[in-house]
């Protein structure tokens, strides 16, 4: 009977873990959490994100560091874009094979009289199927490597992540490296100093 009731309860974590994702989606499209932006500091919020994503890694002999971080504040919503690295730093320690380290780095780049943060978020697990890597980032995908799906997770922590930078008048894409792995890569326009 107790080994039921462990059932019961590790299947209404799952559902309420995905109702909450399914909110937060609808609020996302709603607009309801962007209503006051703020100027923060996206340079500190990364390292945050990654030092608390370290230990859930470590947890599964894995690691999370950022080997670069360059000054860069934007103008929007921290809690909202805390959230979608969130995401997908917890997406990539899924993927990192034991023993290796998900990189994280963020660079400063100027071009066209704009100046941009560039955020990669970087495993050496399996990447994905170069024909499910425009899917990635849709409700409910989940990532294929070998033309199976993984069991792992609702499918919806990249489409959050999506529409939060799309909000923050940013980019969002993946690519498979050339080594092995698969890195997210999101531009995000810098705030004006």
């Amino acid at each position: 009977m107790s080994e039921y009731a462990n059932r019961i309860g590790i299947e209404a974590e799952r559902l309420d873990k995905m109702i909450g994702q399914l909110l937060t989606l609808t609020r996302i499209d709603s607009g309801v959490e962007f209503t006051r932006r703020e100027i923060f500091d996206l340079t500190n919020l990364v390292q945050e994100v990654a030092a608390d994503g370290d230990f859930e890694a470590r947890a599964r002999q894995r690691e999370v560091k950022v080997v670069q971080a360059d000054s860069c504040s934007l103008n929007g919503f921290p809690e909202m874009l805390r959230s979608a690295i969130e995401n997908v730093v917890r997406n990539a320690i899924r993927f990192a094979p034991t023993g290796t380290a998900v990189e994280v780095s963020l660079d400063r780049v100027s071009a066209n009289n704009a100046e941009s943060a560039v955020l990669k978020i970087r495993d050496h697990g399996p990447g994905v199927s170069p024909r499910f890597l425009a899917d990635i980032f849709k409700p409910f995908h989940r990532a294929f490597t070998d033309g199976t799906a993984n069991g792992q997770g609702a499918g919806l922590g990249l489409a959050i992540a999506e529409r939060v930078v799309r909000r923050h008048d940013g980019s969002i894409r993946a690519y498979n490296a050339s080594d092995g792995g698969l890195v997210v890569e999101i531009v995000l326009p810098i705030a004006a100093q």
